[in-house]
């Protein structure tokens, strides 16, 4: 699914909860 989420999410990485501010931003990460 290519939409860009701002709130709380679990980052798939760390397990920790991370602020996403900046959905695209993140997706962009996800996907490099």
């Amino acid at each position: 699914k290519d939409v860009p989420v701002h709130g709380l999410v679990i980052d798939p990485h760390t397990g920790k909860l991370d602020v996403v501010v900046d959905g695209y931003k993140a997706l962009n990460s996800e996907t490099k």
